[in-house]
């Protein structure tokens, strides 16, 4: 069985630069529907991550021509590695309160986990372990 993380590494990730302006980050936002994005550096390094609580956190102090994601985004970012589990993600984000969590391997972004993907997968988990009770009861 293919874990998460490996089928979540297959559809990629959206990502902006640190140096974007809050406005790129709202329009890239807006355009993908999207919670969060990942924020990289110039060298295509994870320097961050930043989502619409950042932006609301610091509406007050945002003047969005000058102000850069740089500025507002969580640079303490909580990543995982290709092998991670559901369970470890799930204990990573309860413990953290968090709801993303970047995966990268050799400081190389590979995609994003969210606790929708999680929460998926625990039903889709749940709902496989019951056909194979009730197929094993019924034989």
């Amino acid at each position: 069985m293919v874990s998460l993380v490996q089928n979540l590494i297959k559809r990629g990730c959206v990502t902006i630069n640190q140096d974007a302006t809050i406005n790129e980050l709202i329009v890239a936002l807006n355009k993908h529907n999207f919670g969060c994005i990942v924020v990289l550096n110039e060298f295509n390094n994870v320097s961050g991550i930043v989502s619409e609580r950042d932006i609301i956190r610091n509406y007050p102090f945002i003047n969005e021509n000058n102000m850069k994601v740089f500025n507002i985004m969580t640079k303490d970012t909580i990543t995982c590695n290709s092998q991670a589990s559901s369970k470890e993600l799930m204990e990573l984000m309860t413990e953290n309160k968090i709801r993303h969590i970047p995966i990268v391997e050799e400081e190389r972004l590979l995609g994003i986990v969210s606790i929708g993907d999680v929460v998926n997968r625990l039903i889709k988990n749940y709902n496989d372990e019951t056909k194979y009770l009730r197929e094993y009861i019924n034989s």
